[in-house]
């Protein structure tokens, strides 16, 4: 019997049981539809994890720490230091970093409040640089010259809150900053020009820009004292070559204790977790597959014993056991074929209906603790690829086949005689 034959007379054969062939699709259906749905959605989450995280970590930018800030001790850089790092090859902008604490004082209708910020004294122009998506102005802008008492506040700090806002541009406020002594922690008041505002930005590895009042370096060096930073941040020119240059800024400052903190190495971490935890739920959504491989291999037996003499028949009339091993085999191909590509479609439904839903619902974003700004809905939109819809494909037919070998070759190996005896 030639191929179209076979295939002709198992598609007849699938026709005349089409309750237990539709029956026998809804396992392979299943699980073609979960491994599409949820490879998707991995690939959906990760990418959003992705987008998040160069959201919240510039991955162009690499803090510079002294060691003793990870342990807890003190770290200070010199101009020297800044000098050595903008001779780097890939470093495209440098600026120091002085933190301190902060109190705000204000007096809405009369009585007396504050509110607490972190004030950073960088290189502003530098600083612009290294964060130009971050630094953007709602009023007013750098103050020329890029010294003096001026300051940038963020925009929590600016919007306190119930409709209060803490100046205009060219109006003076007072900040009370925390400077640790010796052997004590003092209160400073210091007065400062408001020079511009920001739009709300968020936050980012160290610096929470909506709760940050940004004052020129060389101001705080005049009220401090010292001609110290604590940190220093530097941007790149490209992320891919990130480590290289941590590295080359590690060495340069050997055999100091220096950390340079490179987010790219963080995100590959993440990006790792999120294809272990993909590879696991498509691990579980591969049961389906065997389950739906064991109900192929049930009904494959039970329709060999309903056609024993059928077999039979067609043994006697010629048919080699190869011909009957084939019209079996393309019965569970087909089977496996068809529900194999009816399962994509639905799985694709189904992950748009779980990141329509479940995540919108569940993934409720909070309140930030210190600017008061509810972020925007996480939200994952499915990626199916191409590789892990051919291979759900793929498995499932494999599957069919396989699990359908075993009732195949037992058709294919009766004897006619008995099989036209058979009752």
């Amino acid at each position: 019997m030639r191929l179209a034959g076979i295939v002709s007379f198992a598609i007849w054969n699938m026709r005349r049981r089409r309750l237990r062939t539709a029956l026998t699709m809804v396992g392979i259906i299943i699980g073609v539809a979960a491994i599409v749905a949820l490879s998707s959605l991995g690939n959906g989450l990760e990418h959003a994890m992705r987008m998040k995280m160069e959201q919240g970590f510039e991955i162009d930018v690499l803090p510079v720490m002294a060691g003793g800030m990870l342990s807890g001790g003190s770290g200070e850089f010199i101009e020297s230091d800044l000098e050595m790092i903008r001779e780097i090859p890939g470093v495209i902008a440098v600026s120091p970093v002085i933190q301190k604490t902060g109190i705000v004082p204000y007096t809405p209708d009369g009585r007396s409040n504050s509110t607490a910020c972190m004030l950073l004294a960088v290189d502003l122009e530098e600083f612009t640089r290294i964060y130009p998506e971050r630094i953007s102005f709602e009023k007013g802008g750098i103050p020329e010259g890029n010294h003096g008492n001026h300051a940038i506040l963020g925009h929590g700090v600016q919007h306190i809150g119930d409709g209060i806002d803490l100046g205009e541009p060219g109006d003076l406020f007072n900040i009370q900053i925390t400077v640790a002594g010796k052997d004590e922690v003092m209160l400073k008041n210091h007065s400062f020009t408001l020079s511009a505002v920001l739009q709300p930005r968020g936050a980012t590895d160290f610096i929470n820009f909506d709760n940050a009042v940004f004052i020129p370096i060389a101001a705080a060096r005049e009220i401090f004292g010292a001609n110290t930073a604590d940190l220093i941040m530097v941007r790149i020119e490209d992320p891919a070559g990130s480590n290289l240059v941590a590295g080359q800024i590690e060495d340069e400052f050997f055999p100091r204790d220096v950390r340079v903190l490179v987010p790219t190495t963080f995100m590959e971490q993440v990006d790792s977790l999120l294809a272990m935890l993909n590879r696991f739920h498509l691990t579980i959504s591969s049961v389906a597959l065997l389950v739906a491989g064991v109900g192929i291999m049930n009904i494959m037996t039970v329709t060999v014993m309903e056609r024993v003499r059928d077999i039979g028949v067609l043994k006697a009339m010629g048919a080699r056991s190869r011909t009957v091993l084939s019209i079996f085999l393309t019965e569970a191909s087909l089977i496996g074929t068809v529900a194999s590509l009816a399962g994509v479609p639905i799985g694709l439904g189904i992950a748009h209906l779980m990141s329509g839903f479940l995540f919108n619902f569940t993934l409720i974003p909070q309140e930030e603790l210190l600017t008061g700004i509810r972020p925007p809905p996480f939200s994952i939109r499915p990626m199916p690829t191409l590789p892990w819809v051919l291979g759900a494909v793929a498995v499932g037919i494999a599957v069919s086949v396989v699990f359908g070998l075993f009732p195949a070759r037992r058709a294919a190996l009766l004897d006619p005689v008995e099989a036209i005896r058979y009752e």
